[in-house]
């Protein structure tokens, strides 16, 4: 049949069973504190993030590519570059205006020579610096 819904995003997760009850007692539980209801505005239902900043770089050391997070309380005009450690510029991330929330950036060495790189990003006067190392 079909669904009268249109599937939005999907997750998933893995678990282990790390142990079991030995008597014959059974548990009773329920989902119903699994659920929150809202008032339907994702925006208040979700944790937007409270400081703008470059975090969780994975991996790094990287080859050829790593991931950044950068997190933008509010939406904004962000520019995010990559230097390297003469100070050249050898990437640009992002130009331009973000919705607020948490955004994975990417950054491809593939065309780089290894060495460490510095990854900045710029919004509203305030800027985050992140140190990445490229390891062929």
């Amino acid at each position: 049949g079909t669904t009268p819904w249109t599937l939005v995003d999907e997750d998933s997760f893995e678990f282990i069973k790390l142990g079991a009850i030995t008597s014959d007692e059974q548990i009773s539980w329920t989902s119903g504190d699994w659920f929150a209801e809202g008032d339907g505005n994702v925006e208040t239902q979700s944790s937007l993030p409270s400081e703008f900043g470059l975090n969780s770089v994975y991996p790094n050391p990287f080859n050829p590519t790593t991931s950044l997070t950068l997190n933008l309380p509010d939406a904004n005009t962000v520019n995010v570059i990559v230097f390297d450690m003469l100070g050249r510029q050898v990437a640009e991330l992002v130009n331009g205006t973000m919705q607020a929330g948490s955004h994975t950036l990417t950054f491809d060495g593939t065309n780089h020579a290894s060495g460490v790189y510095f990854v900045q990003a710029e919004m509203a006067g305030q800027t985050s610096i992140q140190k990445i190392v490229l390891m062929k």
